[in-house]
């Protein structure tokens, strides 16, 4: 398996000479940001074959927020993220044979096969929860930056929630403590405009998303709103953000933008579906994060061969990762049961 390579860069990118450090910084990055579409790729292609029990929700269309946000905190930050997690989890650990153990319910998944797509969990890479309750991991995030604060440990806890979440009390709870005790904790919305099936006019009645920044900028918390799809240019923008919440020991709201291309739970497309907005398909690829790094990468001179090489390696890497994983074995029953509680 190739090793994971030093992939948090601070300097000022430009137009990279070939082979420059910035050049490879940013091919680096496409990698790992095609690497999380190649695993998912590989799901829809085997998940007829029955293998993989767990539900799938899919980051698909995701990729370029949860990679974005991932190199602008860097390492010194704690994550605590949604069933929706493949793309964070994948981003933070670039661990793809474990992520198919865990998929596969096998032992050399993170948690042994007992957690599944929805609960990928790595603390030793700072990814502490997934969790299928919707809101559930806010208010921890805000434990954990308190803790972090304490302890003067430099530390951010970053929590990745969908706008589903934006209707829960403890989303609004937790804004209230963490501006209370100035917990350097980054909330990061990762606004897709749907709950499952239902859009916001159908949820809400506090109005368009400009409701929100008032609410949050009138309760005294730092607010920004980023539309870019394009990974490079999210992870620079946020650099900053991430920076004034460590300086200022205190909390900010990140608000994203991103166009869920599969379904809610499951490999297919659900695009035909009443609810779906810009389904067709030259929509869907003009809000593409694979694509949009591509020719953005090509913008700055990097060789279309330099870039489809190294996709062409991560198709390689998942198939491997993918059937090492299946090799492990499962978990005793009652090792198993053990590891459930209820």
């Amino acid at each position: 398996m190739r090793k994971k390579t030093d992939f948090f860069f601070t300097g000022s990118y430009g137009v990279p000479d070939v082979q420059s450090e910035a050049h490879l910084h940013l091919l680096d990055r496409h990698r790992r940001l095609h690497l999380i579409r190649a695993c998912e790729e590989l799901i829809v292609q085997r998940y007829a074959e029955d293998e993989m029990k767990t539900p799938m929700h899919m980051s698909w269309g995701q990729e370029a927020a949860a990679l974005g946000v991932s190199d602008a905190v860097g390492v010194e930050a704690d994550f605590f993220g949604t069933y929706r997690s493949h793309a964070l989890y994948l981003s933070r650990t670039g661990d793809v044979e474990g992520f198919f153990g865990e998929l596969l319910g096998r032992t050399g998944g993170l948690s042994s096969g007992v957690g599944g797509s929805m609960h990928l969990s790595s603390p030793k890479s700072g990814v502490f929860n997934s969790t299928a309750i919707v809101g559930g991991n806010i208010a921890p995030a805000v434990g954990a930056a308190f803790a972090n604060r304490v302890r003067a440990t430099g530390r951010l806890a970053v929590s990745v929630f969908g706008d589903g979440a934006l209707d829960t009390g403890t989303f609004w709870e937790s804004i209230n403590l963490a501006l209370l005790y100035r917990a350097p904790v980054l909330f990061v919305c990762e606004d897709n405009e749907l709950a499952v099936h239902s859009g916001p006019e159908s949820r809400r009645s506090w109005g368009p998303s400009g409701s929100l920044r008032q609410a949050l900028e009138g309760l005294g918390m730092p607010y920004v709103r980023e539309e870019s799809l394009n990974v490079h240019r999210l992870a620079e923008r946020l650099r900053g953000v991430a920076d004034g919440v460590r300086e200022a020991e205190g909390p900010a709201f990140v608000h994203l933008s991103w166009f869920r291309h599969l379904e809610h739970v499951g490999i297919s497309s659900d695009a035909e579906a009443e609810y779906r907005k810009n389904d067709s398909s030259t929509a869907q690829r003009n809000v593409d994060p694979i694509l949009i790094s591509k020719l953005y990468l090509e913008s700055l001179n990097i060789p279309l061969s330099e870039i489809e090489s190294v996709e062409e390696a991560n198709l390689g890497e998942v198939s491997v990762a993918f059937e090492t994983a299946r090799k492990s074995g499962f978990l005793e029953f009652a090792a198993a049961k053990e590891r459930v509680f209820s």
